[in-house]
């Protein structure tokens, strides 16, 4: 654990020093659109989809669902497709790296003229008129979801996992990987990082802090996968938590 710990954050203190050592200008230069935290916050997409994928190859311990079981673990599968995507969504597909035009049909939906799903207008934040929906509009917001996506596996699962025997055995059952609760900790710890930064700086920096964590976040997803390499058991199913 402690390892961990001392880089991740050794990581967090470095990333968000930017806010307090650059000015606005070169801040906006380093978190701008392909800038420095984006390219990065691709590759560690990128390499936990890889280090998931690695996962799934060497399991041998399967899950056991209701009606079927599987001979690997099909959720390290499920973790190498979501983080490939989200890889994919970080960079377009790829559409300014290889000059790649946006289909009319896309470009009618996506309020940034881009090859992704995040930016078409029902995941956006803003409606049609710039301003930000109401909160049953942001239901579908992927920023949203992808809050709830962290917050619930990172956080409440292993909690859950830690104060209920039901819900362990289920677990156990369908042998989906839990995190210990000291890595949901820190994902907490960069949502709220982020928040404080907003909330006691004059200048509208939403875009930039946006950028960062989102990096951080990725940053984070690449240690977690590294902490599966190191503490799953492929034959057993269980983590050395």
């Amino acid at each position: 654990m402690l390892p961990y710990t001392c880089v991740i954050i050794g990581y967090l203190l470095v990333s968000y020093s930017v806010f307090f050592l650059l000015d606005n200008q070169n801040l906006i230069l380093l978190t701008r659109e392909d800038g420095v935290f984006e390219t990065i916050g691709a590759l560690f997409f990128l390499v936990t989809s890889v280090l998931f994928f690695i996962l799934f190859i060497k399991d041998k311990s399967g899950n056991q669902f209701y009606f079927f079981q599987t001979r690997k673990n099909a959720f390290f599968l499920l973790l190498t497709f979501v983080f490939f995507i989200g890889f994919g969504e970080e960079i377009s597909w790829g559409q300014r790296i290889f000059n790649v035009q946006i289909p009319e049909i896309l470009k009618e939906i996506n309020v940034q003229n881009e090859i992704n799903i995040h930016n078409i207008s029902v995941f956006h934040g803003l409606d049609d008129d710039g301003n930000r929906k109401s909160f049953f509009g942001l239901l579908l917001n992927i920023d949203r979801l992808f809050s709830v996506f962290w917050f619930t596996y990172f956080l409440i699962i292993p909690i859950l996992n830690k104060v209920s025997s039901k819900i362990t055995k289920l677990l156990k059952t369908i042998n989906l990987p839990i995190a210990a609760i000291w890595i949901g900790v820190f994902f907490m710890t960069n949502y709220l990082v982020s928040i404080i930064i907003a909330l006691s700086t004059i200048d509208d920096l939403s875009q930039p802090l946006a950028e960062v964590k989102e990096c951080n976040f990725a940053f984070l997803f690449v240690m977690v996968s590294i902490w599966f390499s190191k503490n799953y058991s492929y034959q057993t199913k269980n983590l050395n938590c």
